[in-house]
């Protein structure tokens, strides 16, 4: 069985959506941005409130597993994909 690659569904002008990419980048995981325009007079596709029900971005799509808020994104990416650390091990360590 192969992993998909992970997907980022956002903005790419979003500072958050950002803030994603960053952290796949440094960490060298393949990934893949799909463009959600969350203002349109519509509002979020009834696609992308299933995995984010604010309706924000962004939102990461890994496998089957759907996360949302940058932060936990951010630190799923980090847990998830071994090397590099993106934290220190030693909180004090800077």
């Amino acid at each position: 069985m192969t992993s998909e690659p992970v997907r980022i569904l956002g903005l790419g002008d979003s500072v958050y959506t950002r803030i994603a990419l960053l952290a796949l980048e440094e960490k060298g995981i393949a990934y893949a941005l799909r463009e959600v325009d969350i203002f349109v007079d519509s509002g979020p596709p009834e696609d992308y409130l299933a995995c984010h029900p604010f309706g924000m971005i962004p939102c990461l799509m890994h496998d089957d597993f759907c996360l949302y808020e940058t932060t936990a994104i951010t630190r799923y990416i980090d847990e998830a994909f071994q090397v590099p650390s993106l934290q220190p091990m030693d909180t004090r360590s800077f």
